[in-house]
């Protein structure tokens, strides 16, 4: 009772873990802080929030959360077939890209 206990809120800050530690063991974020992307992450979030908040108005939220999914499935298509950030290349299949397609009908389909 009474004994102070200190608290790390943030252990993982400033070490690169998991998938986001690149083959050369340096953090793709940069190793911690605003390190080597100079925090433009804050900024692209920033703008992602902005963005978002200022559509679905507009949009609706079916259309923009299948809009960002599109573009996230998008992306990990191209990011699994170059291996980016030290990953395992994986090929693009016809299943993923039916997938991705899949998406793409929700999306055109939420406008109808």
């Amino acid at each position: 009772m009474g004994d102070n206990v200190a608290i790390d809120l943030d252990p993982l800050a400033g070490e690169a873990w998991g998938p986001f530690e690149a083959a050369n063991g340096v953090g793709v974020f940069g190793g911690g802080g605003v390190g080597g992307n100079g925090g433009v992450g804050g900024v692209r979030g920033a703008f992602f929030v902005w963005a978002s908040v200022g559509s679905v108005a507009k949009l609706g939220g079916v259309t923009l959360v299948a809009a960002l999914i599109f573009g996230q499935l998008t992306a990990a298509l191209i990011l699994d077939a170059t291996g980016a950030f030290g990953l395992d290349v994986r090929q693009i299949s016809l299943t993923r890209v039916l997938a991705v397609i899949c998406v793409a009908a929700g999306l055109i389909l939420s406008r109808l």
